[in-house]
């Protein structure tokens, strides 16, 4: 959700800060928060409700990057097996 779309469904503008983390919530709390729910728990609690639900968000933050991490080593891992059968069957283009 952009910073402009989130002052307009809140109808005020919020600061730079306040909007990342609101943001992070938005795209990494496990619960899946829809704009909608985004917008209402801001009208319920204000900022300080997203500072409570920043902790289940910046674990799961931390999940995807270690997932993603750990794709792209076995993505990794996978070429070099190729690579080195390839070498062994006499096929160098591997």
């Amino acid at each position: 959700m952009l910073k402009e779309e989130f002052e307009t469904m809140i109808n005020r503008q919020v600061s730079v800060d306040q909007y990342n983390l609101v943001n992070h919530v938005y795209m990494y709390h496990p619960a899946d928060l829809s704009k909608q729910s985004i917008i209402i728990l801001w009208c319920l609690g204000g900022f300080g409700i997203f500072k409570e639900l920043t902790s289940a968000a910046d674990h799961m933050c931390e999940l995807e990057i270690h997932i993603n991490t750990l794709k792209r080593q076995l993505k990794d891992a996978e070429t070099e097996l190729k690579s080195i059968k390839a070498r062994y069957k006499g096929d160098e283009t591997a």
